[in-house]
């Protein structure tokens, strides 16, 4: 809260209200990202968009596309089922902890979409779950966390992964 004071008779507070986008994805680390925002305490009238991104591809090989027997439309539906019940989840378990939570779902490739969502927003923060990466790995993966990174029109908070998930 920032207090303004003019000649010591006229007295203003101003709260910022902060404007949070947490994106994760199905992975064990965006969950650590969803557990850790649900941890923080946050100023009063912050408002929590989580965000999933469903990619416009779709990788053959995958469990998904066994399970499906490789049905292209009967695959994309599933993907887009399991990204409204994984956003669902983690604005319950947010909205448990008495914060403000959004749920959003979109198409596309996760690096653009996540830093158009942030402008579009508009964040002041967003927040994302990564696992440590070797030297190699850090070069070829880790894509999406390095573009935000780089590209974000806001600060970016990187939640590492859970000391117990790296034993």
């Amino acid at each position: 809260m920032l207090t303004l004071a003019g000649c010591g008779a006229l007295e203003r507070n101003l709260v910022k209200t902060m404007r949070v986008l947490l994106a994760i994805d199905e992975s064990p680390y965006a969950a650590d990202a969803v557990a850790a925002v649900a941890r923080q305490d946050w100023s009063p009238g912050t408002t929590m968009r989580v965000l999933t991104v469903v990619e416009e591809r779709i990788e053959p090989g995958t469990e998904l596309w066994y399970s499906m027997g490789g049905h292209v439309e009967r695959i994309r539906r599933e993907m887009i089922r399991r990204a409204y019940l994984l956003v669902t989840c983690a604005r319950q378990r947010l909205c448990a902890c008495g914060h403000t939570v959004e749920a959003v779902v979109r198409g596309g490739d996760p690096r653009a979409v996540i830093i158009n969502e942030a402008k579009a927003w508009p964040a002041d923060l967003i927040i994302i779950g990564v696992r440590d990466f070797t030297a190699i790995e850090r070069w070829l993966l880790g894509r999406v966390a390095r573009r935000v990174i780089s590209d974000a029109p806001c600060p970016v908070q990187i939640v590492r992964q859970n000391a117990a998930r790296q034993r």
